[in-house]
């Protein structure tokens, strides 16, 4: 049993989470990794349960997280997954929803099986009010159009809502023994910030070991081990420079909710003649596959990328922009940056904003534009591979990552999440010089047998004077 501080979070998820959000990850297409959704959820709750008290927000997090963590393991050609009305009452209805585009059935389902409409939708769905509200009633008007309903579009709305509802009950919902179990074998952590101070010793120490960390311009292929990457070949951008037409394993960043930190997770992205366009696009429309992450920016559109000299110009839609100011909006120029600076081999390249065309709000219309400032806002350690939530098959199984070279060699932790037990701890076997982006590469190649598994990595500031250390973690599932 859970001890007595995690025992609201065994109420809410038999609440919650073993019926309303695991029937809606089924419907939203994220099919046998339902459970596995809804749990990661509920486990990035339990690491900021201090911080969200509000038990209303705590709801509204663990929705907004289901639905975005849903559609990242169902991917851009998955599908809606309803089930047969067993009655056949609705079938008509539910016939016309899947039917709808994606993005259309995904914004009806969410409103009216959450009964969530207004602000509350569109905080959900990570976007504008007026893009929400604009969405649903398009959903509603084409379902209204399609049943030849002679009705008004609110009696319409109640029909799907009692469709939907209907539905989710013909899905079984789990026993939620499975979930206090794996709940009780998290081990105690905390990601702890790095002070503003230690950052800036780092970024002066880093520099004084003459490492390249300004630019991080060389285009990147990472290694996978989850599918074998297809061979790289150039294509021409607009700006004449050769990008690489690569499909696998492109570092897209964004931002740590808890420590404001840039963190690049590994994407698979439609193969394109400008692979930094695909990447920036993934920037607006990806939600991450760690709930422990975010995109500062306000939903919105990227409508061209151009690259002239050492300038890469990014034309995005004035939603984009919306709301930012402040820290977010530092985090969101930072994101864009660095994943452009990763893909566009051309030393010191700024970018510069345009909205629709023309001038950006403040503080995106620097003339000169932005540029990279080394390593200080990329969190200090980091595991590229494997993916959150990734799928392996039983047997020999490469975690690897990047470290700072102020930090140790990298603390490696694996929790088998079923059986509560901790079934290794070893330190990683780390690179003896830094690749050109000054960051120290670590491997450690481990065999699991069939499992869910928490990968935990820490390492320490050996900076003189400095206790903090760093964490970050990932969940498996090997079969």
């Amino acid at each position: 049993m859970p001890e007595e501080s995690t025992q609201w979070l065994v109420e809410l998820h038999e609440q919650q989470g073993s019926s309303t959000l695991y029937r809606l990850a089924v419907m939203l297409g994220a099919g046998e990794r339902a459970k596995e959704v809804v749990h990661t959820c509920f486990f990035a709750l339990h690491r900021r349960g201090h911080r969200v008290i509000d038990p209303n927000e705590r709801i509204e997090f663990l929705q907004e997280n289901v639905v975005h963590q849903a559609r990242a393991v169902r991917g851009v050609e998955g599908t809606i997954a309803l089930p047969p009305d067993k009655d056949g009452e609705y079938g008509r209805i539910l016939d016309v929803i899947r039917a709808l585009p994606l993005h259309l059935s995904e914004h009806l389902i969410v409103s009216h099986y959450l009964t969530r409409f207004g602000p509350e939708l569109a905080s959900i769905m990570r976007m504008t009010l007026r893009r929400s509200n604009r969405r649903l009633e398009t959903a509603l008007m084409t379902v209204h159009q399609a049943l030849g309903a002679t009705g008004s579009l609110e009696a319409t709305a109640e029909e799907v809502m009692a469709a939907l509802q209907s539905c989710a009950r013909t899905i079984q919902a789990p026993q939620t023994d499975e979930f206090e179990a794996e709940l009780a074998a998290l081990p105690p952590r905390q990601r702890l910030r790095v002070s503003i101070g230690a950052l800036v010793v780092i970024a002066m120490l880093a520099l004084a070991l003459g490492f390249t960390v300004a630019t991080m311009t060389r285009a990147i292929i990472p290694r996978q081990e989850e599918t074998s990457p297809e061979q790289p070949t150039a294509s021409a951008s607009p700006g004449e420079h050769a990008l690489p037409a690569l499909v696998l394993g492109v570092p897209v960043y964004y931002v740590g909710r808890s420590d404001g930190l840039l963190y690049p997770e590994s994407r698979d992205l439609p193969s394109s003649g400008q692979l930094v366009r695909s990447a920036l696009e993934a920037v607006f429309a990806l939600a991450p596959m760690d709930p422990d992450l975010r995109s500062a920016w306000s939903p919105g559109q990227l409508l061209s990328v151009d690259v002239q000299g050492s300038y890469l110009t990014v034309d995005l839609s004035s939603s984009a922009y919306e709301s930012l100011s402040g820290e977010d909006a530092a985090q969101a120029i930072d994101q864009v940056v660095y994943t452009a600076n990763n893909l566009v081999g051309v030393p010191g390249l700024r970018v510069r904003f345009l909205a629709d065309g023309g001038p950006p709000p403040s503080p995106f219309d620097q003339a000169e534009g932005y540029a990279t400032y080394g390593l200080t806002p990329i969190a200090p350690v980091r595991i590229m591979s494997p993916k959150n939530l990734a799928q392996y098959p039983a047997g020999d199984i490469q975690i690897r990552g990047e470290v700072h070279p102020v930090y140790s060699r990298p603390q490696v932790a694996i929790t088998d999440t079923r059986k509560g037990q901790v079934v290794l701890q070893k330190r990683a076997d780390r690179s003896k010089q830094p690749n050109r982006q000054g960051w120290y590469e670590w491997t450690l190649t481990v065999s699991l047998p069939p499992g869910d598994y928490d990968i935990t990595v820490a390492a320490g500031n050996e900076t003189k004077n400095s206790a903090s250390s760093f964490e970050e973690n990932k969940l498996i599932h090997v079969e």
